[in-house]
């Protein structure tokens, strides 16, 4: 089914305090066997995602949210690093020794912990902080990663796949990733 995540907005500019923000995203089968994989996981997808919006994550405190990522990453077999700036990593070899694609996803969120992070679901619409900004971008790096090992796919590129922290301080993870 398609599915609906609405997310409580947070103080800023963009949106009132209660406002409710809504994104929706469609996987699309096209035939091919990758897509066909992540639509055939899209419920352990969406399970994912929100158990990792429940754990809360305001920017500079991400850690309780990338222990989940690396466990999960760990549970697939992955070799899973943390560098100094608290970025989680795994690399997936490809079939050259060429630089990395690099596939991210970030761990923070804009909600403090003093927010209830419990999410609802009503039909197919789940509803709590952070849902779609950005459990569902890691939920979904995940789930490329899952259905890249469990199908062993082989890629030209190696491919580095990284939970980032600090949205906001994307020049910090490229130089980390340096």
């Amino acid at each position: 089914p398609d599915w609906t995540f609405d997310k409580s907005a947070a103080p800023s500019t963009y949106a009132a305090p209660g406002d409710s923000v809504t994104y929706t995203y469609v996987i699309a089968n096209t035939g091919n066997v990758t897509l066909s994989a992540l639509t055939a996981i899209d419920s352990e997808t969406i399970a994912t995602q929100r158990s990792l919006a429940e754990v809360p994550a305001p920017t500079g405190a991400e850690t309780a949210r990338g222990d989940v990522v690396a466990a999960a990453l760990a549970a697939m077999g992955c070799s899973v690093r943390r560098d100094g700036a608290g970025n989680v990593m795994t690399e997936l070899s490809g079939a050259t020794r060429d630089e990395p694609v690099v596939v991210c996803a970030h761990l923070d969120t804009v909600f403090p912990t003093s927010v209830s992070h419990v999410v609802t679901q009503h039909a197919n619409r789940l509803v709590g902080p952070g849902i779609g900004d950005n459990a569902r971008g890691l939920a979904g790096m995940l789930a490329m990663v899952r259905v890249l090992t469990k199908q062993r796919i082989a890629t030209r590129h190696p491919l580095l796949f990284v939970a980032t922290v600090g949205e906001g301080a994307l020049l910090v993870v490229a130089q980390v990733l340096r």
